[in-house]
């Protein structure tokens, strides 16, 4: 929200990006722009298109609100069989 209102760019470079469930928890928090290795794009291209920003956000406050890490690691496995 800050780049956005100081016009900055703001980029999600790295590892984090390559996961598609962490990818959809980025889009959820916000983020638009990713560098990806090429091996990626397609399947990360391919979620991004079936996803919702708003239903990405929804689902990033639901894993968020989930009180552990192994809650939270399960969600995520299960979203990523679903939609990954």
């Amino acid at each position: 929200k800050a780049c956005k209102r100081a016009k900055k760019p703001c980029m999600v470079c790295g590892e984090m990006a390559t996961d598609l469930g962490l990818l959809m928890v980025l889009v959820g928090l916000g983020f638009s722009s990713f560098t990806l290795p090429l091996f990626c794009i397609v399947d990360a291209k391919k979620m991004l298109l079936r996803i919702d920003r708003k239903q990405a956000k929804e689902w990033t406050k639901t894993l968020l609100a989930l009180p552990s890490r192994e809650e939270r690691y399960k969600w995520l496995t299960t979203w990523k069989k679903k939609y990954g």
